[in-house]
C-alpha cells in the first residue's frame, strides 16, 4: 500500500467518523426567526422551515444521517402547542420536550418557543419537570444519542421517539383535583376583612375548613419547590407544575414531602393543621401564575 494510499484512506476514515458527529451540532443562538406560520411566497423562513422538516423525513425513512435545524417563533394570541405543532409538520412532544413545557395546556402566548425541523424526544440533561422526569427515566443509554444545545440547556435526542401511554397522560390531561375530600369553604378569594388583623386586605386564595390531620393532596402533578415553615402561614408547601402553576399549601399540622420531590396529583401533600397565623383547623390554598395569583375556584372542579 502506498504512502498516498494510505493517506486517502485515513482521510476517508476520519470524515466518515465524524458524520454523526456534524449532524449534532446546533446553529448555536443563531436560530432563524419565524415571523409568522403561514405558508405564502414572501414567508421564505417558513419555507425552509418545512423544507427541512421534509428532508428530515425522508432521510430518516432512508436510515441516513440528518441534520437538525432549529428555528424561533413568538407564540402570537390564540397559538397553542398543538396548533404550532400542526403548522411545522411535528408532533407536539417534540415541541413541548425542546421547550421544557410540560403541559398541552400551558399559556404559551408572546413566549419565545424553538421549534427543530424533525420529530423525536428531547431529553433533557437537568429535567425540571415531572414529565421531563418521566421521560428520562423510560428511555436507556439516553447519553448515546446526538446531544444539542437549544437555548443554553443540553438536550439528547431520540429521533423518532414519541411519548408513551404514561407520559401522554400526563401531557394532556392537567385538569386540576380538589385538595381536600372533604372541606368547608370558610373565605374566599378577593379583599376580606382579615381574622387576624381585623384589616381589610387582599385574600390570593381560599381557605378550607377540615377535621385536624386530614389528607391534603397535591392538585396537579409537579415537583416540590419548597417545604418548610412561615410564622404566617405555619408549616407550607409550594408545588411547581408542569402546566404553569404553583400550588400553596399552609397551615398544615405537617408536611409529608420535601423539596424537590416529584408528585402526582391526588398524592399526599401534608395533614390539615392550624399552624402559623390560624384561628382553627384549616387549608390555605392558593393558585400562582407568575407574579398573579388566580381564583381556585374557577379552576377547581365543583
Amino acid at each position: 500500500m502506498t504512502k498516498k494510499l494510505l493517506t486517502i484512506l485515513v482521510l476517508f476514515f476520519l470524515l466518515f467518523s465524524a458524520a454523526g458527529t456534524i449532524c449534532a451540532q446546533t446553529q448555536g443562538e443563531n436560530y432563524p426567526e419565524l415571523e409568522t406560520l403561514q405558508s405564502s411566497r414572501s414567508n421564505k423562513v417558513y419555507a425552509r422551515l418545512m423544507q427541512d422538516v421534509e428532508q428530515y423525513y425522508m432521510d430518516t425513512a432512508a436510515h441516513r444521517n440528518f441534520s437538525l435545524n432549529i428555528y424561533r417563533y413568538k407564540a402570537q394570541k390564540g397559538d397553542t402547542l398543538i396548533k404550532i405543532a400542526s403548522r411545522c409538520s411535528i408532533p407536539s412532544e417534540t415541541l413541548a420536550t425542546a421547550n421544557s413545557l410540560g403541559s398541552s395546556q400551558v399559556d404559551i402566548e408572546d413566549k419565545e418557543l424553538f421549534i427543530p425541523a424533525a420529530a423525536g424526544l428531547f431529553i433533557s440533561e437537568d429535567p425540571q419537570f415531572f414529565l421531563e422526569f418521566l421521560v428520562i427515566s423510560r428511555i436507556e443509554n439516553y447519553k448515546e444519542l446526538p446531544q444539542y444545545e437549544i437555548n443554553g440547556k443540553t438536550f439528547y435526542f431520540a429521533a423518532g421517539e414519541r411519548f408513551s401511554m404514561t407520559e401522554r397522560l400526563y401531557f394532556f390531561n392537567n385538569n386540576l383535583v380538589k385538595p381536600l375530600k372533604d372541606s368547608v369553604l370558610t373565605s374566599e378569594f378577593g379583599m376580606r376583612i382579615s381574622p387576624i388583623t381585623g384589616t381589610e386586605k387582599m385574600h390570593n386564595g381560599i381557605d378550607l375548613a377540615a377535621k385536624a390531620g386530614s389528607d391534603v393532596l397535591c392538585c396537579q402533578n409537579g415537583i416540590v419547590l419548597e417545604s418548610t415553615y412561615d410564622d404566617v402561614y405555619g408549616n407550607y408547601v409550594i408545588v411547581n407544575h408542569d402546566s404553569g402553576l404553583q400550588s400553596f399549601y399552609a397551615h398544615l399540622q405537617e408536611s409529608a414531602v420535601k423539596k424537590g420531590d416529584k408528585i402526582a396529583a391526588n398524592q399526599l401533600v401534608g395533614y390539615v393543621g392550624t399552624t402559623g397565623a390560624s384561628t382553627g383547623p384549616h387549608l390555605h390554598f392558593e393558585l400562582r401564575q407568575g407574579s398573579g395569583f388566580l381564583d381556585p375556584q374557577n379552576l377547581l372542579p365543583r
